[in-house]
């Protein structure tokens, strides 16, 4: 495994930690509003579709902040990482206001998160 997709993986369990505690809180409200949506998540229980949303989240973050680390292992530059890291956040929070996807607040706060947490999180664990 390369130093940057080490690293990423540590800034993916540091986003994953955010992403929990996202859960804990907005879950119950998140797991009734997809129930709403789509009538396909209501043979599953409140319980059981928490639980999977909340390992997807844990999942992606560590997939998302490799990803990010090797990234960042292939630019010279901590600025730029991070000015890439946070423009991605706030475009793809764009496109879900624009688009009038479902969840849109939720999905902001996600791409939001994604961005600027790893855009911080990577550039400090790796010493920049």
């Amino acid at each position: 495994m390369s130093m940057g997709m080490f690293v990423g993986m540590q800034a993916g369990i540091i986003l994953a930690g955010v992403m929990v505690v996202y859960m804990l809180i907005r879950g119950k409200q998140l797991v009734s509003e997809l129930k709403r949506l789509d009538v396909s998540f209501t043979r599953l229980s409140n319980k059981t579709l928490f639980l999977l949303f909340m390992g997807m989240f844990i999942l992606m973050s560590l997939i998302f902040g490799a990803l990010a680390g090797m990234i960042f292992s292939l630019l010279d530059s901590q600025s730029m990482f991070m000015l890439i890291a946070f423009g991605l956040g706030l475009l793809f929070s764009l496109a879900a206001v624009t688009s009038k996807t479902p969840l849109m607040i939720d999905k902001v706060s996600w791409n939001l998160m994604v961005g600027f947490v790893l855009g911080i999180t990577v550039p400090l664990l790796a010493g920049g």
